[in-house]
């Protein structure tokens, strides 16, 4: 498959982003693409992610995140699938 059509949803809001995606196309690329001023029409689709909070994509049909920096097609992705924008939290160190 050269490409496929998925939704993306927003972390913190109802919203949805369709997107095409390319067989060669990163969750870590799209992350950043979703960023940039021009993601639509209305501007970023995501802010920047806050330090310490990284973005992710967990597949809502499989509910897997998937790898960062491996293709998402490789990754059990099909044509329909939503991508969940999701927000980690790093947890606090114990020093005990």
């Amino acid at each position: 498959m050269d490409s496929c059509r998925v939704v993306i949803t927003h972390p913190r809001s109802s919203n949805r982003l369709p997107a095409e995606l390319t067989d060669w196309c990163t969750p870590a690329q799209l992350l950043a693409g979703l960023q940039i001023p021009t993601a639509t029409p209305n501007g970023p689709f995501l802010a920047p992610a806050q330090s310490g909070q990284p973005y992710v994509l967990v597949n809502a049909r499989t509910n897997e995140q998937l790898p960062t920096d491996e293709p998402i097609l490789d990754a059990d992705v099909l044509p329909g699938d939503v991508l969940e924008v999701q927000q980690m939290a790093q947890g606090a160190q114990s020093s005990c």
